[in-house]
């Protein structure tokens, strides 16, 4: 067993962090991770709770270095959306857990907030709002969870890959072959892909504002004609 370390809140918060993000979230335990840290597992529950609990913390942790925007920036829907898909895609390891974790994540409320409060700057209100709200939290959590995935199993490309593009080659539809097939790219993945992919994100992100009334120029967003219900 390693060297017994002094230990704090703080201290097994950030051995979470580094295990997590070398070795992922399936070979997580707090028992692995009192090994690591020199202590008996107990210890490591008493400072931080439950396993679940841990996590949440390190989730607490990843959301809190999301880019908020100042209240009314220019293109403030898309510089945060921009901000929270950039994070998670650099910290791939741990974006498995705070995309599960969110709806539950104490820190995800203060994100949920300044989206709400931009809207409502918009002028939407009730039903409006929770339309508009409802597809952007929607397409900005989906899409970054997808490309995550597909970027953890092109890096994992081999061996636990190989089924998947298989039964992909086997589809009948054409579209499916040609998107989820063709358009996963060997290890590593090069700066054409990385470009891409952004850019991908982001006129996908424009085509939803402007359908929704949202226009990705100009101080604050604009509303469409709204209806009272």
């Amino acid at each position: 067993m390693p060297a017994r370390r002094e230990l704090g809140r703080e201290t097994v918060i950030d051995e979470a962090v580094q295990m997590l993000t070398a070795d992922g979230l399936a070979e997580f335990s707090l028992k692995r991770l009192a090994e690591r840290l020199g202590v008996a597992a107990p210890a490591v529950s008493w400072h931080v709770g439950s396993r679940d609990a841990l996590l949440l913390e390190v989730t607490d942790g990843v959301l809190a270095q999301v880019n908020v925007p100042p209240p009314g920036a220019e293109d403030w829907l898309r510089a945060f959306a921009c901000s929270f898909r950039s994070l998670l895609v650099a910290q791939r390891e741990l974006a498995p857990v705070v995309l599960d974790l969110l709806p539950r994540a104490p820190g995800t409320l203060r994100l949920l907030a300044a989206v709400l409060d931009e809207l409502a700057r918009a002028g939407f209100r009730d039903y409006e709002m929770l339309d508009r709200y409802n597809a952007y939290i929607g397409y900005v959590v989906g899409v970054t969870n997808l490309e995550v995935g597909q970027r953890s199993l092109t890096l994992r490309r081999g061996a636990g890959l190989q089924p998947v593009l298989d039964v992909i080659a086997a589809h009948p539809s054409p579209y499916v072959q040609q998107m989820f097939g063709g358009l996963l790219p060997p290890p590593p993945l090069d700066p054409d892909y990385e470009s891409h992919a952004e850019s991908s994100f982001v006129r996908g992100l424009d085509a939803l504002l402007r359908g929704y009334g949202l226009t990705t120029t100009g101080s604050t967003p604009t509303p469409a004609a709204p209806r009272r219900r």
